[in-house]
């Protein structure tokens, strides 16, 4: 990694001083759904400058674009289920591609199979993976955290029933406008979805342990605090 200070990367990183670059420095976000990933992914982008590649953004970018390839997407996601690997890695390839300051993938790889796919990629482009960070949350949390959500059908202003209600319920306190729940986070997709997680996720855990490359972290506490750990290991790789 390299230091790049000022102006370099305008916004990039808020709390002023030095921006670390993350050159050759390309990491894997892993956790159950409503772990965070997310949120710390989009976090250490702005901090060090690294592409931010998210499956379930793509996913959902196909699925806002109505092709053949989308509504196939959101039958299978609907149902809290998880997309074939091979279709999946296949859009991520142009953004894995394209990033000069390393990456982060939020949501890649989910089982062994697509981790086998993606170091093939990786290889023929040059790349590797150089870290794992894991955001252990229990099932319990993750189920309110995502259960919960509602979001505005008209300015995409999201709540919780839990953390963030909106003021009357239903109603978007931003534009008066109806909220929505999701199909896949609804409680019973969610508690589906978790159960795939367990099933055919958790053994990368296993597998990037014996290569050296995982780090777990606690995801039960605040954003600032996940996102403190998740600075500290990455650190102390320069």
């Amino acid at each position: 990694m390299h230091l790049t200070c000022n102006q370099e990367i305008e916004g990039s990183n808020p709390s002023g001083g030095c921006l670390i670059r993350g050159d050759d420095m390309n990491i894997i976000i892993m956790g159950p759904q409503g772990s965070g990933k997310g949120v710390l992914s989009r976090h250490l982008n702005s901090k060090y400058g690294f592409a931010l590649i998210s499956s379930g953004d793509i996913l959902r970018e196909e699925i806002k674009k109505g092709t053949k390839l989308g509504k196939q997407i959101a039958d299978i996601i609907n149902k809290g289920n998880l997309f074939p690997d091979e279709l999946t890695l296949e859009l991520l390839k142009k953004k894995i591609r394209s990033s000069r300051q390393g990456f982060i993938l939020d949501g890649y790889p989910r089982n062994l199979n697509q981790v086998k796919l993606l170091e093939e990629h990786l290889e023929s482009i040059g790349k590797d993976i150089d870290l794992v960070i894991y955001i252990d949350v229990p099932d319990s949390l993750c189920i309110e955290r995502i259960s919960g959500r509602w979001i505005c059908r008209n300015c995409g202003a999201i709540y919780n029933t839990k953390t963030i209600p909106p003021k009357m319920p239903g109603i978007c306190d931003k534009c008066g406008k109806a909220l929505y729940q999701r199909a896949d986070e609804k409680k019973e997709a969610v508690e589906q979805r978790l159960q795939i997680f367990h099933e055919k996720t958790q053994p990368l855990k296993n597998y990037y342990k014996e290569k050296g490359l995982l780090k777990v972290i606690d995801g039960t506490g605040s954003p600032k605090e996940v996102l403190q750990n998740a600075i500290s290991i990455i650190e102390s790789f320069k």
